[in-house]
């Protein structure tokens, strides 16, 4: 499907090729947010790809959210 460059992008989180195939029926763009083991097929099969490590906690997590118990956006690395 052609996308519409005027509405914003869809992140999919992690892996799934289901979830891959499914974002291409839509009318928005999206990039693949996934480990490092998913460049190449991502590479090979022209799919926007941004690497990310979810097994490391980000550092700067507590800057985002200060309070997520008051908030209750459930931050990760939050401790409450």
């Amino acid at each position: 499907m052609k996308k519409d460059p005027n509405k914003g992008y869809i992140a999919l989180l992690g892996w799934s090729l289901n979830a891959v195939e499914a974002a291409e029926k839509f009318d928005r763009r999206y990039v693949v947010v996934a480990p490092d083991w998913a460049e190449a097929y991502c590479q090979e099969h022209d799919i926007p790809y941004v690497p990310w490590n979810f097994e490391r906690l980000n550092d700067r997590s507590m800057e985002d959210c200060p309070d997520p118990e008051r908030h209750g956006c459930g931050c990760v690395g939050a401790t409450v």
